[in-house]
């Protein structure tokens, strides 16, 4: 049987990337003039709120590393996983995952982030104190698995010993996999609270490309998640409003007249387009390859949002 982990992975994964987007658009150009400003003393506030970024920016990038596919600790599940234990012959070949860099870096960012302190980041440290307990037991694990069956040991005790260890490997991975889930809930709910406010703040300025880019991926957002879990009910009540937002992004650069800003917002636009494409997709034919093209086109989108930076 799977883990129950991986019923979270295509959540996760859908999340993962446009968490780098936070405070990505405000700069912008959307006055399209070449006036000079000076630039006002740094106050309390925006002090408080570079460390406030700076604490979740090293918590993104411990999510990000934990998330990797190939060297995190979703990569470590998967091919765990692979394995299959439970059906395998002591004949069998395995590649059993090792810990790497992305564990130390994951590691060292959260007790970086965690040092910082920061209003309303309660539940993001809870989750980074969650983490720093079950990854280093997952560490130990996979350090103790990974010569056993890399080196073939397996052999001589017919799977005996790697049998025997299975369930507090799976308990390990299980443990870390909540943790990140909990952290995952707390970046994007810090990360729409932050959007919204930044939304707002390019609405009352005028800048609308900039706001309408913004809007457009949250909704996008919204819809991944949606899909994510397969819920097409909830994604067909959003997708109007994406639609509206995308056709009033793609108004508003008509007469942009910064390219490089035009180019990638325009990218925002055609990929979210498609991301609503290949939903639609996923109704009529109910084919997986098709929510992992919607999430493909959203990921491009966030992307070409993260060059606005």
């Amino acid at each position: 049987m799977p883990f129950s982990a991986f019923d979270r992975l295509n959540k996760l994964a859908a999340v993962c990337v446009l968490l780098g987007t936070i405070m990505a658009l405000p700069g912008c150009d959307n006055s399209n003039s070449s006036g000079n400003s000076q630039a006002p003393a740094t106050t309390e506030a925006e002090s408080a709120q570079a460390v406030e970024q700076q604490k979740f920016n090293l918590y993104v990038k411990a999510y990000n590393r934990l998330l990797d596919d190939t060297f995190g600790l979703l990569g470590t599940i998967r091919l765990y996983g692979e394995m299959e234990l439970d059906r395998a012959k002591p004949t069998d070949m395995f590649h059993a995952p090792t810990s790497n860099s992305h564990y130390t870096d994951a590691i060292n960012a959260l007790k970086q982030g965690r040092a910082l302190s920061a209003a309303g980041s309660e539940d993001a440290d809870a989750a980074a104190d969650a983490l720093l307990k079950t990854l280093p037991v997952v560490v130990t694990r996979i350090d103790e698995i990974a010569p056993y069956f890399n080196g073939g040991a397996y052999r001589e005790d017919k799977l005996a010993k790697g049998r025997a260890q299975d369930p507090a490997t799976r308990a390990a991975f299980q443990d870390a996999m909540d943790s990140l889930g909990q952290m995952d809930q707390a970046l994007s709910t810090h990360q729409r609270r932050v959007q919204a406010e930044e939304a707002e703040v390019l609405r009352k300025e005028g800048n609308m490309p900039a706001y309408y880019t913004l809007n457009s991926l949250m909704l996008g957002t919204d819809m991944v998640n949606a899909m994510s879990q397969k819920d097409v009910a909830k994604a067909d009540t959003i997708v109007p409003n994406l639609e509206a937002s995308l056709e009033e992004l793609r108004k508003s650069l008509i007469d942009y007249k910064d390219p490089v800003a035009k180019s990638s917002m325009s990218i925002v636009q055609s990929a979210l387009t498609n991301s609503i494409g290949f939903m639609r997709q996923y109704k009529e034919l109910k084919h997986d390859s098709s929510i992992k093209a919607m999430m493909d086109s959203y990921n491009a989108a966030v992307g070409a949002a993260n060059n606005l930076r």
